[in-house]
């Protein structure tokens, strides 16, 4: 009887010593899942879909501009640099930066990101514009920086018809591209970028 009572002593012990194979694989399962949608909250986006998501922004707030320009009435326009763009307004005198309206003002692109405008099929330096001067300017009207349109988003729906394209320096595969056409129309694509 005392041998029975000693090996009975001895199961339970080991029974209650340790966690069983079906109870590690259910407590590394439940960490993984958590781990998965810290991971997913973060943020923690590839380059890919980062550049996707920012021509897809660019693209829908080119047809908020369009619409806006239509409903209120009024000339609008899209300056854009290599990293970031800004829209204006005609004010019946000269173009003004919208830097009052929240969805409009001016934006950067993120780190590694570029925008190439192309007009007529060539590509648009967009600092030439900024160095011609007239005569008759003081030191003070050089000293601000003067908007320069680019693209025009008319009050009839008209828009000047340009390419834009959105590139990453992590990507550089492909990119996207934005089209307006001079009937209103903005196409959003994915292209391969020419050899």
């Amino acid at each position: 009887m005392l041998w029975r009572f000693s090996s009975r002593n001895s199961e339970s012990a080991t029974a209650t010593g340790g966690f069983t194979l079906l109870e590690l694989i259910v407590v590394v399962l439940i960490i993984s899942i958590i781990f998965s949608f810290a991971l997913l909250s973060v943020g923690d986006r590839q380059p890919a879909d980062l550049l996707e998501n920012e021509a897809r922004r660019l693209h829908a707030v080119l047809k908020l501009v369009s619409d806006e320009s239509i409903l209120k009435n009024q000339e609008l326009a899209l300056e854009i640099q290599p990293q970031q763009y800004r829209f204006l307004r005609y004010d019946n005198k000269q173009w003004e930066p919208l830097e009052d309206d929240s969805v409009l003002r001016s934006y950067t692109l993120p780190t590694g990101m570029g925008a190439t405008l192309l007009l007529d099929g060539l590509a648009v330096d967009p600092y030439a514009s900024q160095n011609d001067h007239t005569e008759h300017e003081t030191d003070d009207e050089l000293s601000e920086e003067r908007p320069t349109p680019q693209v025009f988003f008319l009050s009839s729906g008209e828009i000047s018809a340009f390419e834009l394209r959105i590139h990453s320096e992590y990507v550089p595969q492909y990119y996207y591209l934005i089209s307006g056409s001079l009937d209103g129309r903005l196409l959003f694509s994915s292209e391969e970028p020419p050899p």
